[in-house]
């Protein structure tokens, strides 16, 4: 098999995948938007962990990372509501 004919056959990075966080992070963004964030405040949390860049443009290492953070900080909303 040449180098092209292999090259060709590799695999495009997991799309559904890169998908499946965004979908996720759209969640939990709508979920700290009801327990009362502004939703400039989420899209800025959003921007500023994202490096400024859209969900789009962050592959699936720093998507996991933007979720990870947001899903963090759904938790500390959720305890100081609790706390009250």
């Amino acid at each position: 098999m040449s180098y092209q004919i292999a090259c060709s056959r590799a695999t495009p990075p997991n799309i559904d995948q890169k998908q499946n966080i965004r979908d996720k992070i759209l969640i939990i963004k709508q979920r700290l938007i009801d327990l009362g964030y502004n939703p400039g405040e989420v899209d800025y949390l959003v921007q500023k962990l994202g490096k400024g860049k859209s969900l789009d443009e962050l592959g699936i290492t720093k998507l996991n990372e933007l979720k990870q953070a947001l899903e963090t900080q759904l938790d500390i909303a959720k305890k100081c509501l609790d706390a009250v």
